[in-house]
């Protein structure tokens, strides 16, 4: 989490006008879960 914030910070100090970033992988049986991890962790 703490590294997301830091990127969103950078992009600040650069003037972007956007922020995107990569989740990672998963594994289909468990890809309900894994979303939910995500939406809880952003």
């Amino acid at each position: 989490m703490e590294t997301l914030k830091e990127g969103i910070d950078e992009a600040c100090e650069l003037g972007c006008q956007g922020f995107s970033f990569l989740s990672g992988r998963y594994e289909e049986e468990t890809k309900e879960q894994s979303l939910g991890q995500l939406l809880k962790s952003t």
